[in-house]
């Protein structure tokens, strides 16, 4: 019994790394369709498309930069977001992304771009 729980977990490891690393690919490939003179939107899309695809991963994920992968997207969603000016969808991203991420570098980074992002509002209402 303990032989199939073995196997089981395993099999199931793999299948969720393989799901990843095609999240992985894919994102990579819209970003670099981006970079070469694509879309800001169609990127976006592609990202979220990706979220999707590992929002019920659960448990185990691929780190990168030590984030795991759906925080990483989301930080990358989060520069995205504020380079096309969605300034809104930035902060409602970064209010729900910051609180989760536990690599202090990057803490920082987010907080000072939600800093940024409402002092740019607080300049432009005030």
């Amino acid at each position: 019994m303990g032989a199939v729980c073995a196997a089981w977990f395993l099999i199931n490891l793999v299948g969720i790394y393989l799901c990843q690393r095609q999240v992985v690919v894919r994102w990579n490939a819209a970003y670099a369709a981006w970079k070469s003179g694509g879309s800001a939107e169609g990127y976006l899309k592609e990202m979220e498309q990706c979220e999707a695809k590992i929002k019920n991963d659960t448990g185990i994920m691929l780190v990168y930069d030590g984030i795991p992968l759906n925080d990483y997207i989301s930080v990358h969603k989060i520069d995205l977001l504020k380079e096309m000016g969605k300034d809104r969808e930035c902060l409602e991203l970064l209010k729900s992304t910051l609180p989760g991420i536990k690599n202090p570098e990057v803490q920082k980074v987010l907080s000072k771009v939600e800093t940024e992002i409402k002092k740019k509002e607080t300049g432009q209402h005030g």
